[in-house]
Parts: C-alpha cells; sequence; structure tokens
C-alpha cells in the first residue's frame, strides 16, 4: 500500500509547496488582479504561506506528516470548487505570454540537468556532491534531514543545543515534501531547486513587462538575470587555447569537470555568477524572487492607490524574515523608495497611512521571530551593530580597483546602466512617463551597489556582495530597455541584445557545466552504511560528536544533530564569539580523541553538549591515529557500531 501511497504523497506535497496555498489567496482575496501578476504570486505566496502553516501548526501537534495533511485537507474543498476554473484562467495568461511560460521551463530543464548528476547519486562506489554543491549543500541537507527525522522546533545541527537562527525555512520548506514522502530523500533539492529558478525568471520577466511594455526586453531580461555572471569565462577562454588536447570537446569537457570557473575567493572574482546561487544558496533562492514581486506589488498598489496590495506586500515581506534576511530588509527599502517617489500625488497624511499599513506585518514578525531569537546571548541587532564598519567590504583598495572589480564582475550591463540615463537625457529619448517609471529602479540599483563600497555589517565581509544580486536584477532591465530606446532599428536592436546576453551568461553556463561533470566525492558507501544505521537505530535529536567534518551521515544521511560541524558554518551564524564558541567547542571535541580511555578527562564535554554518542571514523583516525582504539578502552562508552572501519560508540 506504501508503494502507491507514498509517490501521491510526494506529489501532493509538491502542489502543496508550490501551488495549492497561493492559488487560493490570490482567487480568494485578490482576484481582480491583473492575470499576469497570478502566476508568480502563485508559486511565491505558496512557498511562504505553506512553510509559515506548516511552522505554527506543528508548534501545537508537532511536525509529522499527520500536521501536513491536516493543513493540505483545509484546502481540498476549494480546489474542488475552484481548481478548474482557476487553470482555465491560468492557461488564458499563458497564452498571451507563452514565449516567456516556454523559455521560463527551458530555464527549469537547464537547471535540472544540471543538479540531476550532482547531488547525492552513486558513482564509482561513492556519493558525489558536486561542484558550487560541494560545501553549502551539505548544510542545507542536514537541515533537511534533521528536521524531517524530528528536530523540531529545530536546534541548528551543525551547532546542537541552540535554536536554528539562521533563516532556514527553504530548507523547512523541503522538509514538509520530505516528510509527506516519508522516506530519505535528499534528492528533493535537485527536484525544487529548479522551481526557484522558474519562479525567479517569471518574476524578472513580470517585473520588466509592467516597466516596458515590450515582452522582448522582459524576455532578454528575465534570461540574462537568471544566468548572470562576470567575465570569470575569460579565464576558461585563456585555459582552453593553452590545453593541448585536440579535441576541442574533450578539452573543455576536461577543463569544466575540475573547474567552475564561478569565484576567485579573496581575489578580483568575487561575485559568483547566479547559477551558483540557484544551484546552492538555498535561502536567495525565494528571496531573489520574492523582493521582485514585492517591486510590482507596491509599484502597481501606489499606482491604483489600492491598500489591499500594499498590505499584502507587506505580508510577503514580513515572510521573508525566516527565508532570506538581506531579502527582508530590500523589500523594505524598495517600499520607502518608491513611496518618496509618490510623495507629491499622495502627500504625507496618506503615505503615514499606506506605510503603516506596509510595515504592521513585518513589525509582528521581527517582534515574533527576531526579539526573541539570540546568538550568544546576542541579538540579531546587537550582531549587526558589533560587526558594522564605515569601510567597504574590501578595504584598502584604490579607486581604479572599485571601478575595476565592478565592471568585472557585473560585467558590461553595469556599464549600459551608469550611462543609459543621461545619454538618453542627452539625446532627448526618454519621455517624462517614461523616467518615472524608469527612475525607482534606477535609483535603488544604484543605491544597492553601494551599499558594500561604504559599510559592512555582515561576520563574514563576502556576505555584502549579496547586494549586487538584486542589482544584477536591474541592471539586466536597464541595459536591454537602453539598448531598444537607443536602437531604432529593431533587427539591431535584437543582434545587439543577444551580443550582450551572450557577453553575460557564459560564467553562469561554465558553473552549470561544472555541476553537471564534476563528481567530487562526499560520501562513501561506509558513510551511507553508518547514515542508515544511525537512521534507524538512534532516537531523534540525539547528539553525536565527530571532528567537524564537512560531510558527515551523522547529519546529512542519518539526520541527527552535532556538537560542530564544518566550523565555516556556525562561523559565518555568530558563534565565533561568546562563551560557546566554534573554537571552545573544536577544543572540546579534540579534548575527547585525544583522552578517549581516561573518561575523566573529558566527561565534562559529554555533559556539556549532553552528548549521546561519539563518532570515530577515517577523518578522525587521520587527526587522532589511536583515537578509535583509547576510545574502546573507555569504561562509559560502549561500541554499538563498526564496519568498514567506521565505529560508534553510545555514551554510558
Amino acid at each position: 500500500m506504501t508503494e502507491i501511497v507514498d509517490p501521491i504523497l510526494l506529489v501532493i506535497g509538491f502542489l502543496f509547496t508550490f501551488l495549492i496555498p497561493g492559488l487560493y489567496i490570490v482567487e480568494t482575496f485578490f482576484p481582480q488582479i491583473p492575470k499576469r501578476f497570478k502566476l508568480p504570486l502563485y508559486f511565491i505566496l505558496s512557498v511562504m504561506i505553506s512553510a509559515y502553516l506548516v511552522y505554527f501548526v506543528s508548534l501545537f501537534i508537532g511536525f509529522s506528516r499527520y500536521s501536513i495533511i491536516v493543513l493540505f485537507s483545509f484546502f481540498i474543498p476549494w480546489i474542488f470548487i475552484n481548481f478548474t476554473k482557476t487553470i482555465k484562467e491560468l492557461f488564458k495568461t499563458i497564452k498571451i505570454h507563452k514565449y516567456a511560460f516556454i523559455f521560463s521551463i527551458l530555464v527549469y530543464l537547464i537547471y535540472l540537468v544540471s543538479l540531476y548528476p550532482g547531488i547525492f547519486t552513486l558513482h564509482n562506489g561513492f556519493i558525489v556532491m558536486s561542484s558550487s554543491n560541494w560545501q553549502d549543500t551539505a548544510m542545507h541537507a542536514g537541515i533537511i534531514e534533521t528536521i524531517s527525522q524530528g528536530n523540531f522546533p529545530p536546534q541548528a545541527p551543525y551547532f546542537s543545543g541552540v535554536p536554528l537562527n539562521y533563516y532556514y525555512f527553504t530548507d523547512f520548506h523541503s522538509s514538509i515534501i520530505e516528510t509527506l514522502y516519508g522516506h530519505f530523500f535528499p534528492r528533493v533539492i535537485v527536484y525544487d531547486n529548479p522551481l526557484f529558478v522558474t519562479l525567479f525568471f517569471l518574476s524578472v520577466y513580470l517585473l520588466t513587462f509592467e516597466i516596458t511594455r515590450r515582452k522582448i526586453i522582459a524576455i532578454f531580461s528575465a534570461l540574462t538575470s537568471t544566468f548572470y555572471g562576470s567575465f570569470m569565462y575569460i579565464n576558461f577562454i585563456k585555459d582552453f587555447i593553452k590545453s593541448n588536447n585536440a579535441n576541442i570537446f574533450t578539452r573543455a569537457s576536461e577543463l569544466l569537470t575540475n573547474n567552475s570557473y564561478a569565484i576567485e575567493f579573496g581575489k578580483f572574482f568575487q561575485i559568483s555568477p547566479m547559477a551558483d546561487y540557484f544551484l546552492q544558496n538555498r535561502p536567495m533562492m525565494v528571496g531573489l524572487p520574492a523582493v521582485i514581486v514585492v517591486f510590482v506589488l507596491v509599484r502597481y498598489a501606489l499606482e491604483k492607490k489600492d491598500y489591499k496590495f500594499i498590505f499584502l506586500s507587506g505580508v510577503i515581506t514580513a515572510m521573508l524574515v525566516k527565508f532570506q534576511f538581506f531579502a527582508f530588509l530590500i523589500s523594505i527599502f524598495i517600499f520607502i523608495i518608491l513611496s518618496i517617489m509618490k510623495l507629491k500625488i499622495y502627500g504625507i497624511k496618506k503615505l503615514v497611512k499606506t506605510s503603516l499599513l506596509f510595515l504592521i506585518a513585518p513589525i509582528c514578525f521581527v517582534l515574533l521571530f527576531t526579539s526573541t531569537s539570540t546568538i550568544n546571548n546576542s541579538s540579531l541587532i546587537n550582531v549587526v551593530l558589533n560587526n558594522f564598519k564605515l569601510v567597504p567590504w574590501e578595504e584598502n583598495k584604490s579607486l581604479i580597483w572599485y571601478l575595476s572589480f565592478l565592471i568585472s564582475n557585473l560585467g558590461l550591463p553595469i556599464v549600459l546602466f551608469v550611462i543609459s540615463i543621461p545619454i538618453l537625457f542627452i539625446k532627448k529619448r526618454i519621455s517624462k512617463k517614461e523616467w518615472a517609471r524608469i527612475a525607482p529602479m534606477y535609483l535603488i540599483g544604484s543605491i544597492l551597489a553601494v551599499i558594500p563600497l561604504v559599510f559592512r555589517f555582515t561576520i563574514m565581509k563576502y556576505d555584502m556582495l549579496k547586494f549586487y544580486y538584486f542589482v544584477e536584477i536591474f541592471v539586466s532591465i536597464i541595459s536591454f530597455w537602453f539598448i531598444y530606446k537607443l536602437i531604432k532599428n529593431k533587427i539591431v536592436a535584437v543582434v545587439v541584445s543577444v551580443f550582450l546576453l551572450l557577453l553575460t551568461v557564459p560564467t553562469s553556463l561554465t558553473n552549470l557545466a561544472n555541476s553537471y561533470l564534476n563528481k567530487t566525492m562526499a560520501y562513501t558507501q561506509s558513510d551511507l552504511d553508518v547514515g542508515y544505521w544511525i537512521r534507524e537505530n538512534t532516537k531523534q535529536k540525539s547528539v553525536f560528536i565527530d571532528l567537524a567534518n564537512l560531510h558527515s551521515p551523522i547529519s546529512e544521511i542519518g539526520g541527527r544533530l552535532r556538537v560542530l560541524s564544518y566550523i565555516n558554518w556556525p562561523h559565518s551564524h555568530g558563534y565565533n564569539v561568546g562563551v560557546d564558541n566554534v573554537f571552545t567547542r573544536l577544543d572540546d571535541i579534540r579534548n575527547v580523541y585525544k583522552n578517549g580511555d581516561n573518561h575523566d578527562m573529558y566527561q565534562d564535554v559529554l555533559n556539556k553538549y549532553k552528548v549521546d554518542y561519539i563518532y570515530c571514523g577515517n577523518e578522525e583516525r587521520r587527526e587522532f591515529s589511536n583515537s578509535c582504539e583509547l576510545l574502546k578502552k573507555s569504561k562509559t562508552l560502549i561500541k554499538v557500531y563498526d564496519n568498514k572501519n567506521i565505529l560508534l560508540f553510545k555514551v554510558i
């Protein structure tokens, strides 16, 4: 029976988390909204509302298949009554914007093909996590699997004993799908990550069409934004020319198998391509399209003086608190700029009323989720203030370096963005109405581009570069709009647009190719075996000690908690300071492996972190050659697993 039921529940999981709640909200409360708005709204509202509904209900009845099915059943009567009518309306919209829809499917397939062989696939006896997914995807997998295995409300699986204050709701969203399915399903992100890219493409298309009313500009802008990248691909061209292999396909394949040509960490090309973010940066997968949808809704609401859509945009902004905090802040910033630009029309009193209507939901969500959240006894505000510096993210560089950096990392579109408005004004090619439509994007894009050059407030300085992924959206739109305003011949404008597209996207394409071709090992067969054993034979929320490894079967397969993971994750989330930090935990862990036979030397460590199991595998042996043998001699540990050089000890 489960062979039939489980796949059905998997399909329901995708429908519930990507389509049904949004359909219900839009068609019930906002049926008058323009049809072209609806598809992106269905997606973004479904993603966000499904996660929050399950979260709040699960606080009362627990996180399980049952709680999710209870919620989904609420929508069933409405589906039977309205679904056919809604789908017909949706197809009418698709027919009007059919090329955008076709390209959105193509985008989905490109990312699906790139991810398909690269995440948790068996290759030559080991499990692959390729390319961009080699590092941070392991962290996201740990969050998804531990929540699916009962870690709710979640502790940080990479820093056990503390609440998960990281904006993790995109991972929670995936755990809903996996929990409904009822099986270990690490490849859920192979199928849902491309859906977020599709949502992003449709959102950029919508915003561009709203501003320009030109479908062709909207398609070029959406494609460029979706595959935006730096000039890093020039390094691939150089390496390709240097290669001695006569077969050009083999030459390219060899290079792209071993190098993504996406980023030079700590060097000049620091902004990875958009593809890198849509392959592995899961919070930004929701943050990017949500910001665009907020822009569209606020702009429409202010134009039509429709306060319902002001409130809706505020609700979407509020829900970003647990999805992507950068996007939350930028959405508020967008509302402020758009409102100020309507000051003459609205007047101060109406703008105050509008602002309160927009801000009521964000204020409530901030009070609910961040006022009580602390990182090492510091509030989120204190963490930001403690890291605030009135300096660029990269200090002690010349003006020429910063200008070169922006052009090299943001490509030709940033140049067109900067010169577009001055040239059009000089040539008198822009009317007041057009300027009114373009000005907000131009101003917002310019300010966001300047922020990392003026100050920083993040723990990891490179996180300030996230602002540029939002900048790329506005840069793309204005660049193609500028081309079509400047060049009157349609054929020439298309040729120039294709040329700009081809100059801007190759770094994303090399990244996607690397994701498809690369076969980096993440887990061995023995890792898989012990992960399954942990999943089946240990209690949910059990706490393990291992040597802070990057890839660990404990969390990413077994779904259990670790005292400390790969240090970069908790370090960048605020656990780099305070009494209980990544460095003190690492010292404590090393003490356990050094003194495995003398429990008096490390008993305080086990008690301090409420440790249930100690893991001893190849990494632990490599660092401490006799660690496993010492642990065998301990009187307070019992060996419960011994297979293929991996041992597990239970604390008694």
